[in-house]
């Protein structure tokens, strides 16, 4: 999911997926993007960050590692 989307900005969303559905994996991504915000996101259920732009190798290693619980 990407931070910058409209009405609902992806921090907003991620939250609203962890309501409705907790043992969802979100994987957030933005080509703009604070070490702080990174650390947020993470506390509130981010189970990985990839920065953008990125490879599909990049997200394809991403979404592995995310799915194996890494």
């Amino acid at each position: 999911m990407d931070l910058m989307m409209p009405v609902m900005d992806g921090a907003a969303a991620l939250k609203a997926l962890r309501r409705m559905a907790p043992e969802a994996n979100v994987i957030m991504s933005s080509g703009f993007m604070e070490d702080a915000k990174r650390e947020e996101l993470a506390r509130d259920g981010c189970a990985a960050f990839l920065p953008k732009p990125y490879s599909a190798k990049d997200m394809l290693t991403v979404l592995r590692d995310v799915l194996a619980g890494k």
